[in-house]
Parts: structure tokens; sequence; C-alpha cells
């Protein structure tokens, strides 16, 4: 089965100060093959709404790469 989305060692974070930064995700890992049905779930502020902008290309990650169909999105 081919995947639709991967995303590869993505993280994401954010300065809120000059010297403080905010990791909301560290190095993510998923595949999900065409056909698939997956749920993301977890406690409140532990990065879901984050990482569903990332796959949804509403916000960019900091590092890593998201792959859609066989094409890297960067």
């Amino acid at each position: 089965m081919s995947s639709l989305i991967q995303l590869n060692h993505i993280s994401k974070r954010y300065e809120i100060d000059n010297n403080l930064i905010f990791t909301a995700l560290k190095d993510i890992n998923i595949t999900l093959n065409k056909g698939e049905f997956a749920s993301l779930v977890g406690p409140s502020g532990s990065g879901k709404s984050t990482l569903m902008h990332i796959i949804g290309l509403l916000d960019k990650q900091s590092e890593g790469d998201v792959i859609i169909d066989g094409r890297n999105i960067n």
C-alpha cells in the first residue's frame, strides 16, 4: 500500500521571548497509507492542533519533511 501522508522528523518550535523557545512538537514520524483511518488523541496542550495544522499545510514545521502523495511539501 502506498503512503498518502508521511511526516519525517517533524518538529515545531515557537519563539516566545528573545531567549525562550517553546517546543510544541519534537521528532514526529507518521505514515498514513491510502484507505487508512486514523485518530489523533492526547491531553490538552499536547500538540494535536499544531500537528493537524502542519498536515493541512496551514502552518510550517520548524524541521522535518511533509510528504503528501509522494510530493515533498517544503
